[in-house]
């Protein structure tokens, strides 16, 4: 999925917009420094080199969650993470990571992107019906998956495309591209 696709979903959907503040990019996140008050349910999209999309929810003023399908192996490790969005997200103390003990992407698969977006619009109805993430999500997607015969890409594929209709399949060269489709 590209960038522009990921944007106007955010931007589209109630559910996200409300708490949407934009896409970043990896490489320049150690340059900036944010402050903001964030709430319960804010985040904002990283992209990686380009290759990769991750996203970042905060829990509560301090607090976040980071979601990556491929377990930072495109990043970098936990540690050299959580100090990256320290500096980069000024008065954040606490940072979960939501990654499985293996990788819920295929990494021939470029799904990363349809993964972000059924995480967020999953954890932000979470947020709203139990006032809390669902830190179980990864090995319970991989077993809600598996019950309809589907590995996790199939299934967040099949979401968005097919059951909510939230976009159109991507066309391969805007997924590589997407710096050019904004």
């Amino acid at each position: 999925m590209d960038g522009a696709t990921i944007y106007d979903i955010c931007d589209r959907v109630p559910i996200l917009r409300t708490g949407f503040h934009g896409i970043i990019e990896f490489e320049k996140i150690c340059a900036k420094k944010i402050e903001r008050n964030w709430l319960k349910r804010d985040f904002v999209i990283i992209n990686a080199y380009n290759a990769h999309w991750l996203a970042l929810m905060w829990i509560d003023s301090k607090s976040a969650v980071l979601f990556d399908t491929l377990s930072g192996k495109v990043t970098c490790d936990k540690d050299e993470m959580r100090d990256v969005v320290f500096r980069c997200f000024v008065g954040m103390k606490n940072l979960k990571f939501l990654y499985g003990k293996n990788r819920i992407q295929n990494t021939e698969n470029l799904t990363c992107g349809e993964h972000v977006i059924y995480f967020l619009m999953f954890q932000s109805i979470f947020i709203l019906d139990n006032d809390r993430p669902d830190l179980r999500y990864v090995s319970e997607i991989v077993k809600y998956a598996k019950k309809f015969d589907l590995t996790p890409d199939e299934f967040v594929w099949r979401e968005i495309y097919v059951e909510l209709k939230l976009a159109e399949p991507p066309v391969l060269m805007n997924v590589l591209n997407w710096y050019e489709c904004r």
